[in-house]
Formats: C-alpha cells, sequence, structure tokens
C-alpha cells in the first residue's frame, strides 16, 4: 500500500518489502501503516492518503479486501458522523477526473450539515492527483472504498481487456475464422464486449452491494444513501432539502423508492421559489443525483436475472428497463422542481463542443443559484399528488452480451468476492459454452 506522497523509488523499495512478509502476516502489515499514516497525518496536520499498489493484481485485491472491511474514517477526530435513520450519507463514484472532482468537494465545503455527513468514495481508478484533491478534505467526515475489479489493474485480462478478445466491430464471421474468445456473444448490434463501457455498469451495482451488505459501519444504517457522480456541483442546502423531502416523502409517497435531487436542463426562479417537488417515474435523462434507502436495495434485489442479463451496458438505462417489471407499479420516485445537483461533465461527454470549458459550466451553475440565492432552504416543501403517465421502454442500448459480464454480476448481486483464479474460471466459460 503507498501513501500518496511517495516517489517510484519509494513504491520500489516497498514492493521489495511486501515480497519478504509471510502472508499470515500481512494484514498487521497492512493495518500498521495506516496507523503510522493516521499518526503522521495528525501530528502535522495533514490528512495522509494510502494508494492500494494497483501494480500487482494479487497484492492489489489482498489490500482492497483489507482496507473496504477496515472502513477507515478520516477526519473522525474532528467531525463524528451522524449515523441515525434521519441522517445522510453521499455516495460519490469517482473515475479520473481530478478538476471536477475539485469543484465538488469547493461545493461540499459549503453545505448547511456536511460536518456531520459522512462521505464516501468509491473509486475505480488509480490517479495520484485523484488521492491528492481528498488528502485536501479538512471540513467532513469521509471514507474511501476501492472497487476490486478495476480494469487499470487487471488490464490484459477480464474484467480488462483480453489482449484475444474480439475488437468492437469485427464482423462474427471473421471473429469464427479467427477464433478470438468471445466471437459467439455479439451484442444486439453485432458489436463485442468493451470493457471500458462494461466496468461502470459493474462498479455501480457492486458499491451499492457493498455498502448495504458489506460495509461494517453501515451493516445496520436505516438512513439515506445519496449516490453522485464526481463531476456534480451541489447547492449548499442539498442536505438541508433532502432532509426535508424525505420528512414529507414518507408521508405524502410511501411507495417512492427514490428521490432525484438534480434535473437536465435549467430553471426558472418560479421553480426555485416554490421550493415544491413532484412526482415521477425512473427513467433516464430524468435527473442527476439518485437517493435511496434499504428498502429499495431489497426491492432491487429481485430485479437481480433481469439486470444482469438485460443487453445494456448502462446501470441507468437498465434499471429504467427492468424495474418497470420486476417492481411492481414500477420505480416511483420524488424530484425538486428546482435542481440542487449540477452536472459540470458536459465538456468531457461525448458530444462535447470544441470551445467547452467547465470553467464556463460551473460559472453558469454559480449563476442559476445565484439568481435564486433567496429562495434556497424553503421552510416547507410541497409534492404534487399525481404521478404522470407511466411509459415503458424495452429497447437495449447494447454492449452487454458477454456472458462473462452476466456471470460477474450475477456474483456480485449473490456477494461473493472474486479472486483472481474465479475470475480466470469465468472468463473459462467462454470455451466451455461455445463448445457444446
Amino acid at each position: 500500500m503507498t501513501r500518496h506522497n511517495r516517489t517510484h523509488h519509494d513504491d520500489d523499495s516497498l514492493l521489495e518489502q511486501r515480497a519478504e512478509i509471510p502472508s499470515h502476516s500481512y494484514d498487521v502489515y497492512i493495518a500498521e501503516n495506516v496507523k503510522n499514516n493516521h499518526k503522521e497525518s495528525t501530528t502535522h496536520r495533514k490528512r495522509g492518503t494510502f494508494i492500494p499498489n494497483w501494480k500487482d493484481v494479487e497484492t492489489f485485491h489482498r489490500e482492497v479486501d483489507f482496507l473496504n472491511h477496515q472502513g477507515f474514517i478520516h477526519n473522525q477526530q474532528t467531525f463524528t458522523p451522524r449515523l441515525t435513520s434521519e441522517s445522510i450519507v453521499i455516495l460519490v463514484q469517482v473515475h479520473n477526473r481530478p478538476d471536477q472532482l475539485q469543484m465538488q468537494i469547493d461545493s461540499f465545503r459549503k453545505m448547511r450539515y456536511i460536518n456531520e455527513t459522512l462521505v464516501i468514495f468509491s473509486h475505480d481508478f488509480y490517479s495520484q492527483d485523484v488521492f491528492d484533491v481528498l488528502a485536501k478534505i479538512d471540513f467532513c467526515p469521509y471514507m474511501q472504498i476501492f472497487y476490486p475489479y478495476a480494469i487499470q489493474v487487471y488490464n490484459n485480462q477480464f474484467p480488462g481487456d483480453d489482449p484475444k478478445d474480439c475488437p468492437r466491430n469485427l464482423k462474427k464471421a471473421e471473429a469464427r475464422q479467427q477464433k478470438c474468445n468471445n466471437a459467439e456473444y455479439q451484442d444486439t448490434y453485432g458489436h463485442y464486449r468493451e470493457a471500458q463501457e462494461a466496468t461502470v455498469k459493474h462498479h455501480w451495482l457492486w458499491k451499492l452491494q457493498f455498502i448495504f451488505e458489506n460495509c461494517s459501519l453501515l451493516r445496520n444504517f436505516e438512513g439515506i444513501i445519496f449516490r453522485i457522480e464526481d463531476d456534480y456541483y451541489l447547492a449548499e442546502d442539498t442536505i438541508y432539502y433532502l432532509r426535508k423531502l424525505d420528512q414529507q416523502g414518507r408521508i405524502r409517497c410511501p411507495e417512492c423508492k427514490m428521490y432525484i435531487m438534480g434535473q437536465t436542463t435549467d430553471y426558472s426562479r418560479d421553480e426555485y421559489q416554490s421550493g415544491a417537488a413532484k412526482k415521477d417515474y425512473w427513467l433516464v435523462g430524468n435527473g442527476r443525483g439518485m437517493a435511496l434507502r434499504k428498502d429499495f436495495w431489497k426491492l432491487f434485489k429481485y430485479c437481480k436475472q433481469s439486470f444482469c442479463l438485460f443487453d445494456d451496458c448502462n446501470w441507468d438505462s437498465t434499471l429504467m428497463v427492468v424495474t418497470a417489471t420486476c417492481i411492481p407499479g414500477g420505480l416511483k420516485m420524488l424530484k425538486p422542481l428546482g435542481s440542487r445537483v449540477f452536472h459540470l461533465g458536459s465538456c468531457k461527454g461525448l458530444h462535447q463542443h470544441n470551445a467547452c470549458k467547465t470553467t464556463d459550466v460551473l460559472n453558469k451553475v454559480l449563476s442559476i443559484l445565484k439568481r435564486n440565492q433567496k429562495y434556497l432552504f424553503p421552510e416547507h416543501v410541497n409534492i404534487a399528488s399525481d404521478f404522470p403517465a407511466f411509459a415503458k421502454r424495452t429497447t437495449p442500448y447494447g454492449g452487454w452480451a458477454d456472458i462473462r459480464d452476466h456471470e460477474m454480476c450475477v456474483k456480485i448481486f449473490n456477494n461473493e468476492s472474486l479472486s483472481t483464479t474465479e475470475l480466470r474460471e469465468i472468463h473459462q466459460k467462454l470455451f466451455t459454452r461455445s463448445d457444446q
């Protein structure tokens, strides 16, 4: 495990140290590193951050398993996380966008009640810049969890891209002729698996499963998990408003299993002025910032087979399709008319404009919030009484036809921790099934 300010030379020395440690003493070794880092951080008023050794698969898997279940809370000496049934835990899915992550953390700093709110950062990419951003947080308690099947680590084997996997656009006849690994498993549109696309859906599922069932700190937590991406900016009354919305939602819409705290469009002053929220169904493009309780997870587990087998590598559109059938009445939700969550990442998406700058997007968001400043922190949250018409969608996006992804997804649902050997066994099913 490497500390965030180590040099490459230090990393090499640490690798040699690791190699000499007996396996039965390894957890003790890691624990001592965490303790020493914590003492150093307290002494020098600087929060240290450990980075799992992602350059070696076996070492990475062992360190991540320990860190995830150890659940170290940074800043706990100064800020005690509030974990009651009325509390909110913020869960951030972190990729490799340190500039936008910094903007998000700047928004956290301004939020009321952030000092008692636990923030959990879930990593699927290991970047020095990202860990340096997090190490500067000094205003709230936070944890880090680590997706154990990161394709950055498994970069030449499943769940990453195996060198013998079929290229995305290869024709099936050519794939069979070349005898590439997954020749028999094209998606709905005639394309083969891309690890970069598939890993997002796996990570989304893994972190919810971990939070609701495996995180010792939250195993009995009955409050709200507020799941966001690392390129979202939050209004300063987000926690306050979500608490108010939850209080009303449990009375006015007990069948609503989710709150969505942002939309995808700009907002007028009237929408903020009312302080109101409305009922809706979970749909792709219907908002950003997903808040849910354990009762959602219990319902969603009934969707395991359909979620894991539906040919769509996007977790959000898969969720929309499968919950329309496996959850009676569909997945119902509440969301404010005036957004509390904003997307900063539009400049780095598939349809980005060459002249687009993230700072310009941020300034636009700040302008909206400044214009509506006096309408934030509403005393009351009113909820409209009716749901809109419910429209089902069944068309898959594709990118999720590979049986390895199906198998891995089901095992994550089943709370099975996959070793490197077990991941290889999943990979081998390509050949046993295609031979039958």
